[in-house]
């Protein structure tokens, strides 16, 4: 998926439909979060010598432009999208299995000081970490 340096695949589950025959909107936020955290893991945005900051998800905002059915499977990318000084915006898609867009997403994550309880700024090893994972993502198209 070009452009979007994490993706992942999902099998499509009976149990993620809804009494409408289709696949509930809560599965859509799910696939999304996976991908948020596969994301931050490759960043190390939150490892073990880091427990003081961390990120926190300040909005969240979902359009579903077509419905997904079982049997499926689905094919998620994130992004970050914008830096900002103690924040930073995801894209997120979703595709179903023939290659038609399902949902389109973004949220922002504020790195967040939990002692203090306030944001802090974005260190140059942090955004250098985000320019890495997305050069490497422009090298694989």
């Amino acid at each position: 998926m070009e452009g979007f340096p994490v993706v992942r695949e999902f099998v499509v589950h009976w149990g993620d439909m809804d009494a409408l025959g289709h696949v509930n909107n809560t599965r859509h936020l799910r696939w999304m979060e996976t991908v948020r955290v596969d994301l931050f893991q490759m960043i190390e945005l939150r490892t073990a010598h880091s427990q003081a900051h961390g990120p926190i998800l300040a909005n969240l905002s979902v359009d579903y432009h077509k419905p997904i059915h079982y049997p499926d499977t689905v094919t998620v990318g994130t992004k970050v999208a914008k830096l900002g000084n103690s924040s930073f915006k995801l894209e997120n898609v979703v595709y179903d299995g023939a290659g038609d867009l399902c949902a389109t997403g973004e949220c922002t994550i504020v790195l967040y000081d939990f002692k203090n309880q306030c944001s802090v700024q974005l260190s140059q090893e942090l955004r250098a970490a985000i320019d890495e994972i997305h050069l490497s993502a422009a090298e694989l198209v």
